[in-house]
């Protein structure tokens, strides 16, 4: 457990000091060789989708919100900074009376001295609370991003989808047409007919489905892009090449570099720093006052009559009931608090990035072994194709082919989906600071 002023100095606030990480393994259970870059989005090598997420960053109401939340962090530094300085007050009085009118002009200035550096201690713990308040905006970016990223590849399957369906639908109407044929012939039953029709009917009714599905998907995309549902122009397609895995780096190293550990870690020191001003205000404050006052007697010694005091003045609690002692107790309270949040953090993000990875190695494995199984039904139907038009195959099993085909294209579109949204995640797992694109230097 910290101990009082354990943290930080006083006086300096140089930024957080060696986080006391929890004991983590020497390394995660994978890795890629790609080192993480900060504006890792423009890796998935879309141009289109790297303007949504330039759109969003600048539009969505939420980041908006958190970075609101910064602006009023700053505000209540620059109030602790204005603590350090003197407080200089101007005061002007006319009184009048039936035979007398008398002005008097005043200035005073007040200083605290801050001996025990309570001053210093709030300016510092404000100087913390700002700093927890600018990884909270990274995070809100870095949430951002992978959502926009991961939505776009949603609507961009969904979209891969629909042509599915359309391709398969017009694959069936040809061997309903040549089970039509067939029934002509007397090489086939009424009964095929009907179940080769209603395969048709299901795929349109699943078309209509789908294309809901996409609607819905492409609205949920313009509100992360912070415009109205429906009013969105975007067409988002599959990715042709796939994500790089990047390195995720050693643990310790990774973890910290997360924009909300490091945020939790400022929350940490922000604690440490009240508990300190809280201890420091039991002591008695010093505070020295300057006043002068001129009462002119007419216009012409207006400043002539000039009083002045210079006035030191000590003071300390004798009797508050226990207060200064429970505000102490609580804002140790809530440095425990902090430390617990801290830790818990950190683990969470250390499984986080471990949960990530074990998926990606079992999905990954899943979709080499979907595109096998793809290739072969396709194979399958193709032969059986061939053979009803020849008389030598019936035609239920070519039925039944179609049906599983179908069902086996779209898993490996979903499950492809799913490999790349891991991808995301991983990303936006050991993503550190961003620098976007109008807060780069200008050469």
């Amino acid at each position: 457990m910290l101990s009082t002023g354990s943290l930080l100095p006083a006086c300096v606030v140089t930024g957080p000091p060696p986080a006391p990480l929890p004991e983590l393994p020497p390394q995660f259970l994978d890795s890629g060789r790609t080192p993480q870059s900060d504006d890792w989005w423009r890796t998935l090598g879309d141009a289109s989708l790297t303007q949504a997420i330039q759109t969003a960053l600048a539009a969505n109401p939420s980041v908006a919100q958190v970075a609101a939340r910064l602006s009023a962090a700053k505000a209540a530094m620059g109030q602790e900074q204005a603590s350090l300085i003197p407080t200089l007050t101007v005061t002007a009085n006319q009184q009048a009376s039936e035979n007398n009118e008398t002005t008097t002009f005043g200035l005073s200035a007040v200083y605290e001295v801050d001996l025990w550096g309570r001053l210093r201690s709030r300016r510092a713990a404000a100087a913390y609370s700002l700093e927890a308040a600018a990884f909270a905006l990274e995070t809100a970016r870095i949430a951002l991003i992978s959502d926009v990223a991961t939505q776009w590849h949603q609507v961009a399957t969904t979209r891969a989808t629909l042509a599915s369906i359309a391709t398969q639908q017009s694959q069936y109407e040809t061997v309903l047409a040549l089970v039509e044929q067939r029934l002509r012939n007397g090489q086939a039953s009424a009964a095929d007919v009907l179940r080769q029709r209603q395969l048709v009917e299901s795929t349109r009714s699943l078309a209509a489905s789908t294309r809901a599905d996409l609607a819905q998907q492409r609205h949920a995309l313009d509100q992360l892009l912070g415009q109205p549902a429906g009013t969105g122009h975007a067409h988002p397609t599959l990715a042709s090449a796939p994500p790089v895995l990047p390195a995720v780096g050693i643990p310790a190293e990774t973890v910290m570099r997360r924009p909300d550990v490091r945020g939790a870690w400022a929350q940490v020191a922000a604690a440490d720093r009240s508990l300190a001003a809280a201890i420091a205000n039991r002591f008695p404050q010093f505070e020295i006052g300057l006043n002068i006052s001129a009462e002119p007697s007419g216009s012409h010694n207006l400043f002539e009559n000039w009083l002045s005091s210079l006035a030191a003045t000590l003071v300390g609690p004798l009797v508050d009931g226990g207060e200064r002692r429970a505000q102490v107790a609580a804002r140790q309270a809530e440095l425990d608090e902090a430390l617990a949040a801290f830790r818990e953090t950190v683990l969470s993000a250390f499984g986080e990035i471990q949960d990530v990875l074990a998926e990606l190695a079992e999905r990954e494995r899943q979709l080499d072994s979907l595109t096998r199984q793809r290739a072969l039904s396709q194979a399958v139907i193709d032969r059986q194709t061939r053979q009803l038009r020849q008389g030598t195959t019936d035609f239920p099993s070519l039925l039944d082919t179609q049906i599983s085909h179908g069902l086996l294209e779209r898993e490996w579109l979903a499950t492809r989906q799913q490999w790349i949204a891991q991808h995301i995640h991983l990303h936006r797992a050991v993503a550190g600071p961003i620098t976007l694109e109008q807060e780069r230097p200008t050469q």
